[in-house]
């Protein structure tokens, strides 16, 4: 699903938004979040973190990327 697609369900406030971010997203967010706390259980709540802050400020902001 593109991007655009995924804001879009965002703004509809459909739940399967936060599903596919994971989907797209999870192996690249956690190679990131591992490099940077090196623990794989804290990088999976850092993860959940950021899907909550994504679904609380879309909307109203839009992202650029």
């Amino acid at each position: 699903m593109t991007d655009e697609k995924i804001i879009q369900l965002f703004f509809e406030r459909c739940e399967d938004a936060i599903g596919e971010v994971d989907f797209k997203y999870r192996r690249y967010l956690k190679y990131i979040s591992i490099n940077i706390v090196k623990d794989e259980c804290l990088a999976d709540e850092i993860i959940d973190e950021v899907y909550f802050k994504a679904w609380s400020l879309i909307p109203p902001k839009i992202p650029n990327h």
